[in-house]
């Protein structure tokens, strides 16, 4: 699981998670990794 998380959050604290309800999983995916920041 932690290698989903961004530190300690599924998303940046700037982003919703109600943003993707009704997404399909894959798109989901794809946006919670278009999120990750190099670090």
């Amino acid at each position: 699981m932690r290698k989903y998380l961004w530190g300690n959050h599924f998303w940046s604290p700037s982003y919703s998670a109600a943003s993707c309800w009704g997404a399909p999983l894959p798109i989901t995916k794809e946006y919670i990794e278009n999120q990750r920041r190099p670090g």
